[in-house]
């Protein structure tokens, strides 16, 4: 579990929490720490990078919607698979999931090249 710290990221003074701790902060903007566990690819381009366990056993999602998702491959969002990233934006459940929906390219950002699961 990562201890909470504050990072100040595109002008904004944020919580750093970990995937796990998720579902206590709905309705918060934060910044997401973990290790991406399961990729997924929706029917319209949508891309989950699930966080803590694979479909539907995961803990967390972030979702990357076709607009900003389009802009990488397929291959390119494999890569993401077993690494630490950091991910911005507020906090909502879906279907009893947290999950953040990203809206902007730097609000989902690789921090290191190969991570552990936990």
């Amino acid at each position: 579990m990562l201890m909470l710290a504050q990072v100040f990221a595109w002008g904004e003074d944020v919580p750093v929490i970990g995937f796990d701790e998720a579902a206590t902060h709905v309705g918060e903007r934060v910044c997401l720490e973990g290790v991406v566990t399961d990729i997924g690819f929706g029917p319209k381009g949508t891309v989950f990078l699930n966080f803590g366990g694979i479909y539907p056993e995961h803990a967390f999602t972030a979702l990357v919607p076709f607009p900003l998702a389009r802009k990488s491959d397929g291959a390119s969002w494999l890569a993401y698979l077993d690494r630490t990233v950091r991910v911005t934006g507020v906090v909502k459940l879906y279907k009893d999931k947290p999950q953040i929906v990203v809206t902007a390219p730097e609000h989902l950002v690789l921090l290191r090249r190969k991570g552990r699961r936990s």
